[in-house]
């Protein structure tokens, strides 16, 4: 699990440059949603998807990925329910 945990803390330094983007835009690029925030989402799901780890609070990332996360192409193509 430490091991996990440094590589968690290592992926957290590039999130928070995704955080810092985030602040002053509503997508990635601007205000419309691109093939950035597609590939950058499927990312985002892994990093989000794993429990028990320390990851800091990136507030902006977190309001970014819920607005796309709700997106039905996402669901079904990134995120499809578990069966």
């Amino acid at each position: 699990m430490a091991k996990i945990q440094k590589d968690a803390d290592a992926e957290a330094v590039v999130w928070r440059v995704a955080e810092a983007q985030l602040a002053t835009h509503r997508f990635f690029e601007g205000d419309q949603f691109t093939i950035a925030d597609i590939a950058l989402g499927a990312f985002a799901r892994r990093w989000f998807g794993v429990e028990g780890l320390t990851k800091p609070k990136l507030p902006n990332l977190e309001r970014w990925f819920g607005e796309i996360a709700q997106r039905p192409a996402f669901v079904r193509i990134v995120a499809p329910p578990m069966s």
